[in-house]
């Protein structure tokens, strides 16, 4: 489970900041929502009723916005190498946010063609501390970014691979295999390969690491995995860029269902970054959190493709949107019924796993399906996550005492059964 109780060293850092995505199980029947009294539920000050969606975005929203559509025009690249379990997922609305993802000599060349969007996959066969690095491994990333035309593509897509290319002396170039208009490049000796093509109005990074520094291994992975990322490029109809800030603030209605970080506001598109690693794929990139933006099926499938309880992977329980707020998370399934396993498997898979870190505390009277429970992981100040079941909605929610994340959960549920 990708996201489950992994949050280590500055986790109190990220419960001030913003509030974790969840974990995954079967039930006969046709579960339906429970009621309950709403009005004795013990909220504090938080949001019980949806607050009304804002009529219109900002520019800066907009970048955010479609950042996260691009997801749906990104491939898995476990579908290519079953090894690969491990991954994590980037934003990148503006140059600055390709820190860490790109080469540092792209970001000027980003703003010259004025990039409008960008989205990053990356998946590992290795998932541990920063020192995994220097160990033989694999690692594949692929970052899409969107320009205004085709040419705004095609000249940053040459500028960015030669200025990358010059970046270090000894680079070698590299042709991918049915992939002319590839830049490619690598340092001999080094097992990685750098990859820059233009496809459209995309411009299509990749960057991979083998266990053995092999020139024509290192390129037969790009080839294939241009040969997958390419068509599904043609699939995705980007926003044209005069129209960012008309992308709607909440199309699926599910921003409206979590209770945001204030009371009365609403949860606008966000992007943070973090620079603290606990995990080896996220080197570099520093843990990256979204706010106030809702994952499509091809975002899901990038979040949850791996995530497994005694019932199957999360992927196989039908969900269809994941809305993010910080570190809390709200999924929508196809039914109640896949909803009701999936919790159900939470639930098991917390409840057998006989103590350790995790401890089950009492969650908020009065609002059924609920589990809550403390975690104590490493050392670090424990902290406090709910999930809570509505017919096909399941919340996450955490928090750093016991009365704080049990009244967020009261609300959340009420905001939820408000939403019916």
């Amino acid at each position: 489970m990708r996201h489950c109780d992994r949050v280590t060293r500055w986790l109190p850092v990220l419960l001030v900041a913003g509030l974790l995505s969840g974990c995954a199980g079967t039930v006969p029947g046709t579960p339906r929502p429970t009621s309950a009294d709403l009005g004795g539920l013990d909220v504090g000050e938080w949001n019980t009723s949806p607050l009304p969606v804002p009529a219109q975005g900002t520019r800066s929203y907009g970048h955010i916005l479609e950042s996260a559509r691009l997801a749906e025009a990104v491939i898995h690249p476990i579908d290519l190498d079953a090894t690969l379990v491990n991954s994590v997922t980037a934003l990148i609305p503006t140059p600055l946010a390709s820190v860490g993802v790109l080469a540092d000599v792209a970001r000027p060349i980003l703003t010259e063609y004025g990039m409008v969007a960008g989205y990053s996959m990356t998946a590992s066969d290795h998932d541990g501390e920063r020192t995994t690095l220097a160990s033989r491994s694999t690692l594949t990333r692929v970052t899409v970014i969107s320009f205004p035309d085709a040419h705004a593509a095609d000249s940053a897509a040459r500028e960015i691979g030669a200025a990358d290319f010059a970046a270090a002396s000894g680079n070698v170039a590299v042709a991918v295999p049915g992939h002319d208009g590839a830049h490619g490049h690598w340092l001999p000796g080094v097992p990685t390969v750098g990859v820059y093509v233009a496809h459209g109005s995309f411009l299509v990074v990749l960057y991979i690491r083998l266990p053995e520094a092999d020139r024509t291994a290192l390129a037969a992975v790009a080839a294939v995995t241009l040969d997958a990322q390419l068509p599904r490029l043609d699939t995705f109809a980007p926003t044209p860029a005069d129209q960012l800030d008309d992308l709607p603030l909440d199309p699926d209605a599910m921003l409206r269902r979590m209770v945001p970080m204030r009371p009365g506001q609403w949860i606008y598109p966000s992007l943070t970054r973090r620079e603290n690693y606990f995990r080896e794929v996220t080197v570099a990139i520093g843990l990256r959190m979204n706010g106030g933006v809702v994952l499509g099926p091809g975002g899901v499938d990038h979040e949850t493709r791996i995530e497994q309880t005694d019932t199957g992977t999360a992927g196989e329980l039908g969900i269809e949107r994941l809305a993010v707020n910080g570190l809390e998370s709200l999924y929508r399934f196809r039914d109640a019924s896949s909803a009701r396993r999936y919790f159900d498997g939470v639930v098991r898979s917390v409840s057998d796993s006989g103590g350790g870190d995790r401890t089950i505390i009492a969650g908020p009277a009065g609002v059924p399906d609920t589990l809550c429970y403390r975690i104590e992981f490493h050392g670090t100040d424990p902290y406090n996550r709910c999930y809570l079941l509505d017919g096909g909605y399941l919340a996450t929610v955490i928090g750093p005492g016991e009365t704080f994340v049990r009244r967020r959960a009261a609300a959340q549920y009420a905001l939820l059964a408000n939403s019916r």
